[in-house]
């Protein structure tokens, strides 16, 4: 991905160029410049830096990486948030970035990694210094392509907008379900509305409501509505028996508990679920006292088709349906695939293949690179065999951002990012 965060010491990260929060005279400092010196060598990296000699705030230079896996050290001198005019400190802080950047570019970086700059020994407030950081970096990537590794060496040199992370710790209290329960909402509905279905106690008419509705939806996704006829009903493909009693209304309403002298209705999922027999064959045995289902009762579906016919009938595929709708839109590739934080050779591979299956992480980007709303999303995920669950916590955080329109990559990753859940993208 095009821009990451990542807990890690920076000067353990692979990359052209690594930035390095440099002292004003060519002196070792302390913090993140002790680190660089000791890692790369301090003899004949402090000689390459008296080369270049004084820096001035929100300046860059660079010298070779010495021992360090890079190319390029890059150093940049950050405002002293203690000394220096709010204003004043704000443009100096997003110089070192862009200069960082446009630096890097120059000398045919691909790969750039930096610290939360001034935010240590300088007094820069942290929630302030991030937003800066992602701010300049999310415009610099607008027109260029390279990867940019953010790298934050403990929790207590990060920090998000308090207002945000109060209202996203709301919403998961409120949606998040622990794995450790075993069960989703839509099956603890569905449980419900099953134990109503055979006598049990209703439920409370908005939860039964909600629960038939989630269990009419599973069955339908299974059997469409199209390819499902009446089990009874007669035709020239299932010619119904001469002495066949007329088939009984079916009524969703009604459903009849075994102690009312029958059993209850059987939904598709079951219908399609029993074994049948090919034509001409025995019944298929069945438990004492149930009568044989006839060999004539398939799955409807099924009935008079042939496999061929039904592959014959694919819906969209991830790829046809990303790329109508970025049309639809009146998006451009470049303008999706930079929002979504997703590599230019990645989507262009998605382009290349109509039936390309991507990681959730890239098709959740590619969807808030889209601007979907969150119907629109789950029906991007499900083609590619995907979907949000309550049950995890980035989905949550996703869908929290997705229904509060927080599209922004960069803002969504430094919030999943704070919850230690994986980044998008």
């Amino acid at each position: 991905m095009p821009f990451r965060i990542i807990r890690e010491d920076l000067t353990r990260i692979k990359a052209d160029a690594i930035v390095n929060t440099a002292n004003p005279e060519p002196v070792i400092g302390s913090g993140t410049d002790h680190a660089v010196y000791q890692a790369a060598g301090a003899e004949a990296l402090l000689a390459d830096r008296k080369k270049i000699g004084p820096i001035h705030p929100g300046e860059v230079a660079a010298t070779g990486a010495h021992a360090l896996h890079a190319r390029y050290i890059l150093h940049t001198v950050g405002p002293d948030w203690r000394r220096e005019e709010p204003g004043r400190a704000s443009m100096l802080l997003a110089s070192c970035y862009r200069k960082s950047l446009l630096l890097a570019q120059q000398l045919g970086c691909e790969s750039i990694a930096f610290p939360l700059i001034s935010a240590g020994n300088y007094g820069y407030p942290r929630e302030q210094a991030l937003q800066i950081a992602l701010d300049t970096i999310r415009t610099f990537l607008q027109d260029a392509d390279m990867d940019v590794t953010l790298a934050v060496y403990d929790r207590n040199s990060y920090a998000l907008s308090t207002a945000l992370t109060d209202h996203v710790d709301a919403y998961i209290d409120e949606r998040y379900i622990e794995e450790k329960t075993g069960a989703s909402q839509a099956f603890r509905r569905r449980r419900r509305f099953e134990e109503y279905s055979v006598g049990a106690a209703p439920a409370a008419p908005g939860n039964l409501y909600h629960a038939r509705e989630d269990y009419e939806d599973a069955e339908m996704a299974l059997f469409p509505p199209e390819d499902l006829e009446s089990t009874a009903e007669a035709g020239p493909e299932n010619p119904a028996p001469a002495n066949a009693a007329p088939a009984a209304p079916v009524s969703h309403d009604a459903h009849i508990s075994p102690a009312a002298g029958r059993p209850p209705e059987t939904s598709r999922r079951e219908q399609a679920a029993r074994p049948f027999a090919a034509p001409g064959a025995p019944a298929h045995s069945a438990a004492p006292g149930t009568p044989a289902r006839p060999s004539a009762q398939r799955p409807a579906f099924l009935r008079g088709r042939k496999l061929k016919d039904l592959l014959g009938r694919k819906q969209e595929t991830f790829q046809q349906q990303l790329l109508r709708l970025i049309d639809e839109k009146g998006y451009t590739d470049v303008e999706v695939y930079k929002r979504a934080n997703v590599d230019r050779k990645l989507f262009s591979k998605i382009r290349s293949n109509p039936d390309y299956k991507p990681q959730k992480r890239t098709a959740v980007a590619l969807a808030m690179g889209l601007r979907l709303n969150l119907d629109e999303t789950t029906d991007l995920l499900r083609l590619a065999g995907l979907a949000l669950s309550p049950a995890s916590l980035m989905d949550v955080i996703v869908t929290y951002c997705i229904e509060n329109r927080i599209y922004d990559l960069f803002e969504v990753n430094a919030l999943l990012f704070d919850y230690d859940q994986p980044l998008l993208g």
